[in-house]
């Protein structure tokens, strides 16, 4: 499936509009991907004055790690399983991010055991990085 990138992000996750905030899936391999966004000024989570609201970033990384999840399981012929928010560390917001141009997610995967899945990530806006941190992930381990 690697020769399917990119790939529309509508295909991978459950979320719909508006909570999709990532559109495509444009790297991947088993350490991390590289998701983008383009969110426009109709979205509810972008206020008057066009800047998308500071929770979405976390939520960016959070879409662009069950996105890296859900594209594993389907390369493999697998169907994706559940997946859960567990946790945040030193998630630092440095710049607000604003619709004018698209975002660029990078994920890197640092640590697994059990269920639970460490990863790092950076959310990029013209060549500026506007948040960075770790998120604590768990990830439903289905039976093959």
């Amino acid at each position: 499936m690697q020769d399917k990138l990119p790939i529309d992000a509508s295909l991978l996750l459950p979320h719909k509009a508006p909570m999709l905030l990532i559109d495509k899936l444009l790297k991947w391999d088993e350490g991390g991907c590289v998701c983008s966004s383009n969110i426009t000024q109709d979205n509810p989570w972008v206020d008057k004055n066009g800047y998308i609201a500071d929770v979405c970033l976390l939520e960016f990384l959070a879409q662009t790690t069950a996105a890296h999840f859900a594209y594993r399981e389907l390369s493999s012929g697998n169907t994706p399983g559940k997946g859960y928010l567990v946790g945040v560390s030193e998630f630092n917001i440095f710049q607000r991010a604003n619709v004018s141009l698209p975002l660029t997610i990078n994920m890197i995967k640092k640590k697994s055991f059990d269920a639970i899945t460490i990863v790092h990530g950076t959310i990029i806006q013209n060549s500026k990085e506007l948040a960075e941190g770790g998120l604590r992930v768990w990830e439903e381990q289905l039976s093959s």
